[in-house]
């Protein structure tokens, strides 16, 4: 990583540590990891925290308009990570040729690189990056760049309530009415809402 790259990076972390709001950060690692590696692609995907199973694009910039397809091969690849703990990268020798050829069909024949995103030791999501396939075989100090980007903006992706948002959406004030009113909790001004939307986070977060 040359100087100015440390800079970039360094510049954004201290941008990032200002930032509460989940969705900027999202846009903001988005938008500079792929203007920095120049991308077709550039998506945030990250693990449900609480059953560590499923996965969901969190945030995605450009990339394929075919959404089930996109799905498909970001699942796919992201499986594969966690499964092998390492990024995966298509154009490496070592990949299964059943595996790669089915890749190489999602992705139309483009490059796809992919790096775990880590909290504690722990895989948490990845950053999906998918690149023209006329580009210049990628050095593996591009792949290397990656992941150290990934091992200092993970912290900063890690917001185990805020993911959860986007595996279960918020209750609609109709709905959250109606639940807290069996509960003997009613009212339906903007502040009472407001109160019951804090219950229910609070609700939802698990104390470790």
């Amino acid at each position: 990583m040359n100087d100015n790259s440390n800079e970039k990076i360094f510049e954004l972390i201290s941008v990032l540590q200002e930032i509460s709001d989940y969705e900027e950060i999202l846009s903001l690692i988005t938008d500079y990891i792929a203007i920095t590696f120049n991308t077709l692609e550039t998506s945030v995907i990250m693990l449900n925290p609480h059953t560590e199973k499923t996965i969901k694009t969190v945030f995605k910039q450009k990339g394929n308009s075919d959404t089930s397809k996109s799905k498909l091969l970001h699942d796919i690849v992201t499986g594969w990570i966690l499964k092998n703990n390492k990024t995966f990268f298509s154009k490496h020798h070592g990949i299964d040729p059943s595996f790669h050829k089915h890749i190489t069909e999602l992705s139309t024949g483009n490059i796809v690189l992919c790096s775990p995103l880590k909290n504690t030791g722990k895989i948490i999501g990845a950053i999906f990056l998918m690149f023209n396939k006329n580009k210049p075989d990628l050095i593996y100090d591009e792949i290397n760049r990656l992941e150290r980007n990934c091992m200092l903006l993970s912290p900063y992706l890690y917001n185990a309530q805020s993911i959860m948002n986007y595996f279960n959406p918020p209750m609609t004030n109709d709905t959250l009415i109606t639940k807290y009113k069996e509960l003997n909790l009613i009212g339906n001004s903007n502040s009472f809402i407001e109160l019951l939307k804090s219950i229910e986070i609070a609700s939802k977060c698990s104390v470790r």
